[in-house]
């Protein structure tokens, strides 16, 4: 099964579905005072999981066709996650534990890639000439605190820059937020503990190695210490920072050209108005995928491809103008759905002889129709709500702005890393070539293409997890495992999310592991598999 390709988007570097909506949101918003019966939740759940499956399969932005990443971000958008609202966490523990210049000691062990940070991480020391630091005035001519070379105040907040650990794998960037006034209450995912925190979309990350890096993901993990501090983790992917970004624009202007000329439209592509089957149509492939696109002459993005080699010492540009926060459940003020548009809906299933309560036994097409209905009612109810286009806006997000800019020097510590080469690719090349081990993760290096994810199991054979934030499907969490050795597994992505992985989380499974163990299961199933041991 091939993958559609994920047009690049030059304003946004983040994965839309086919729709370029995002089926959470329309979820939301439909389902604000909607005057349906229940099973309308169903009826559209199964829609949008047909929507979810396909852009799944079709997920692919100019870096990852290069080399597959399988981001679960555990962050704004991720579905099914549960929230509750808690603004002081263990007020004992950080009693026992000095917040300052050691927010690892404090919240290392319940970060996603949890481990003793303190034993690698390096502190951010004030230099002698900067202790005296200097006093700003904020837009409202408020005088701040006095600023220093890692602690920075705008409009009452104050962020100070903790402590580094940077390895082969991830840059690890410890900070504390500690404000005037209280923090607004802000949800926190009771499934991970995680408060949704994040830096503004705007934050500028220029690297001494890349300047023109861009932060796609600032996602953060932490905790709330009490309701005027917060200390949190920006976890950065070293894979995604030797990536110069003008290789994308340049690829998305050729690839919009080339079809241009053989007459798809590629905007009203992105946009949904013309679907993947009709663009194929179009070109006289039979699916739109990279295959059948390169058969006709798509231009080939690795022609565009643009990496650069991350030194072992370099400085960290972090120049941060917003704070964000989700806000409690309870406290979302997302405008009900206007009465008219409530009625239209109905009216268009009365034309159609539906009634919403007999979904199950709808068509095809009239499942579709009623998609459709539910995407026009989302594009009508944006034209009245623009700011609801926004996953992130006022009605669901706190948000406060200023001015924190640091200069941060790295050096890269290797202590406890090691990379094993094992070459675990099929006759295309397509596969994981080596494992690099940290204290605090394994990661699957992998090369080129493939229509595979990958799954490892720990010593015991048990599934290793992804991170709390900032986790992919490269990248895996080793806290309390056993991983003196591994089980790698690269697998067909179809009938690992359709069969195999539902293995080992089906509810019989501690019976069926009598006959057969996961990893007896994948060790039959998998496309290609192999040991890898790192302690004798």
């Amino acid at each position: 099964m091939s993958k559609r390709i994920e047009f690049y988007n030059e304003n946004h570097r983040f994965d839309k579905n086919l729709h370029g909506k995002d089926e959470n949101k329309i979820r939301e918003i439909l389902n604000q005072e909607f005057c349906l019966p229940d099973v309308v939740d169903q009826a559209k759940s199964d829609a949008f999981e047909k929507i979810r499956a396909k852009a799944e399969t079709g997920k692919k932005d100019i870096k990852s066709l290069k080399r597959r990443k399988y981001k679960t971000v555990a962050g704004i958008a991720a579905a099914g996650a549960v929230f509750s609202t808690i603004c002081i966490t263990n007020p004992a523990l950080a009693e026992e534990i000095p917040l300052i210049g050691s927010v690892f000691a404090r919240i290392g062990t319940s970060l996603g890639f949890a481990g003793d940070y303190e034993k690698y991480a390096s502190k951010l020391e004030e230099q002698t000439e900067d202790t005296e630091g200097v006093k700003t005035e904020d837009s409202k001519g408020k005088i701040d605190r006095e600023d220093s070379t890692y602690s920075k105040t705008s409009n009452g907040i104050t962020i100070t820059m903790n402590e580094v650990y940077c390895n082969d794998t991830a840059l690890n960037l410890a900070f504390t937020v500690e404000s005037e006034n209280p923090l607004p209450d802000t949800m926190i995912n009771e499934n991970t503990g995680v408060p949704v925190v994040y830096l503004g979309f705007g934050t500028e990350m220029p690297l001494s190695y890349n300047p023109d890096f861009k932060l796609n993901a600032p996602y953060l993990d932490g905790q709330i210490i009490d309701a005027y501090t917060y200390a949190g983790v920006l976890r950065v992917d070293l894979e995604e920072t030797n990536y110069n970004d003008s290789g994308s624009e340049q690829y998305y202007e050729a690839q919009k050209q080339f079809l241009m000329e053989k007459g798809v439209d590629q905007d009203a592509l992105t946009e949904g108005e013309i679907s993947f089957e009709e663009a194929a149509d179009i070109l006289g492939i039979p699916e739109f995928t990279e295959e059948y696109l390169s058969s006709i002459g798509m231009p080939d993005p690795a022609d565009y491809d643009t990496t650069v080699e991350i030194p072992e010492e370099f400085t960290v540009g972090l120049n941060i103008k917003s704070i964000h926060g989700y806000r409690p459940a309870d406290q979302h003020t997302t405008p009900e759905m206007p009465g008219k548009l409530k009625e239209e809906y109905n009216e268009a299933l009365a034309e159609k002889g539906l009634d919403i309560n007999d979904y199950e036994s709808f068509t095809e097409e009239e499942k579709e129709f009623v998609h459709q209905l539910d995407t026009k009612m989302y594009n009508k109810y944006i034209e009245i709500y623009p700011e609801m286009a926004e996953p992130d806006n006022e009605h669901n997000t706190w948000s406060i702005e200023g001015n924190w800019e640091f200069s941060l020097p790295v050096k890269k510590n290797l202590e406890d890393t090691v990379t094993k080469e094992i070459n675990l690719v099929d006759e295309e090349g397509h596969g994981v070539v080596s494992v690099t081990k940290t204290p605090f993760e394994i990661q699957l290096n992998e090369a080129t293409g493939g229509d595979y994810i990958c799954t490892v199991l720990d010593a015991d054979g048990v599934p290793l997890s992804y991170g709390n934030q900032g986790g992919d499907g490269r990248i895996f969490a080793v806290k309390n495992r056993n991983v003196s050795k591994i089980y790698v597994y690269v697998c067909d992505w179809t009938e690992y999310m359709d069969e195999l992985k539902g293995y080992y989380w089906s509810e019989d499974y501690k019976e069926k592991k009598k006959e057969k163990t996961y990893k007896e299961y994948l060790d039959e199933r998998a496309v290609l598999h192999t040991e890898v041991v790192f302690e004798q």
